[in-house]
């Protein structure tokens, strides 16, 4: 019936490299439970399947990746772990990361961490339930409709696009 009935609303749709995306893109830390988590543990255990993933992906080596970057007309340069582009303000069951989202402003949300340890992980989800990314150490946030990244090497982890792998391994990508 609201399908029918219900009023037509225009929403923001984000590209990478001409690619795409309306919900979220992230790279690094934990981006790839989406597409690693077994199907049959999905169908089997639902959100227990990724909770299950993220534990193992907790317990691996954090790495980071220096990157050259440009938001907002500003260029910048920094080692990040965790990249996120999102449209939404409820991520992987979360709703702590980015607050006062609108889907029609043609702004994405972005968030940078520099997590260089377990214990900042920790510590830093902790943060985010009751504090303002922006006033979190390791974290850089931004509201943009252009971001560019140049990172120094070719990535060897795939960024995750709407839960899906995107497979074009690139030194720079573009976000529009």
């Amino acid at each position: 019936k609201l399908l029918l009935e219900g009023s037509v609303k225009k929403i923001d749709i984000c590209m990478v490299n001409d690619r795409p995306f309306v919900y979220v893109a992230g790279l690094g830390k934990f981006i790839n439970i989406a597409y690693d988590t077994p199907r049959y543990l999905k169908k089997k255990f639902g959100y227990f399947a990724y909770l299950f993933e993220g534990m193992k992906d907790f317990l691996r080596p954090i790495k980071s990746y220096k990157v050259n970057y440009e938001v907002n007309g500003i260029k910048k340069t920094g080692y990040f772990s965790f990249i996120l582009i999102s449209n939404a303000n409820r991520i992987a069951g979360v709703n702590m990361f980015y607050k006062d989202v609108k889907l029609d402003d043609n702004q994405f949300e972005l968030l940078l961490c520099n997590f260089t340890s377990r214990k900042n992980i920790i510590r830093t989800l902790r943060l985010l339930i009751d504090h303002d990314p922006n006033n979190i150490s390791g974290l850089e946030f931004y509201r943009a409709n252009r971001v560019k990244f140049d990172f120094e090497n070719k990535k060897k982890k795939a960024w995750c696009i709407d839960g899906e792998k995107l497979d074009r391994a690139t030194k720079t990508y573009e976000f529009t």
